[in-house]
């Protein structure tokens, strides 16, 4: 057996790596406060398509974080009283949830279900997600403070963009009365 030598420093490599395509996958995030804007000049088949594709996108964001915390149960099964199922049920959860508001008719009853709320909603799986990252940073398997600054940095510049125009609807109609 050959043994080689390198001199690569791992742990820089898989940092800038994780950054690097973390970052990336943050971008398609910031087309969808763009979609509405734009809507009259792209089309209305075309601004609903992108907001559908944004939707998905995001729902899939939420689903590879689930799949990570997955991950996490596997290697150590949450124990402690409160955790349902060894902590699988509050992996995945998210990501069926996500799925769910994908599936749901634009109308439930009387309640209509948009897509503002839809994009708001999926931010905040990604927030919750995040708790439950920073929850199995203090009690599970060691997960690096550099991946924990990354997490917030990506949720950050994810859920931005999907949860601050409905917020900034919802502000607006509290304050001016506009539901415009």
């Amino acid at each position: 057996m050959i043994k080689v030598r390198s001199d690569v420093d791992t742990d820089r490599l898989q940092q800038a790596s994780a950054y690097a395509l973390g970052l990336g996958g943050v971008l398609p995030f910031w087309t969808i406060p763009f979609v509405g804007a734009y809507a009259a000049w792209w089309g209305e088949d075309i601004a609903a398509t992108i907001a559908q594709w944004g939707l998905f996108y995001a729902a899939i964001i939420v689903s590879f974080m689930s799949g990570g915390r997955w991950a996490f149960r596997v290697l150590e099964v949450d124990m402690r009283p409160t955790s349902v199922f060894g902590g699988f049920l509050g992996a995945v959860a998210p990501a069926l949830i996500a799925w769910v508001l994908i599936g749901l008719p634009p109308t439930l009853g009387d309640t209509e279900i948009g897509n503002g709320l839809r994009f708001f909603l999926m931010g905040a799986l990604l927030i919750i997600q995040l708790t439950q990252d920073d929850d199995q940073a203090r009690i599970g398997p060691a997960i690096p403070q550099w991946y924990m600054r990354l997490r917030g940095l990506l949720v950050l510049g994810a859920a931005t963009p999907l949860m601050l125009p409905q917020a900034l609807g919802f502000i607006r109609t509290l304050v001016l009365g506009d539901p415009a």
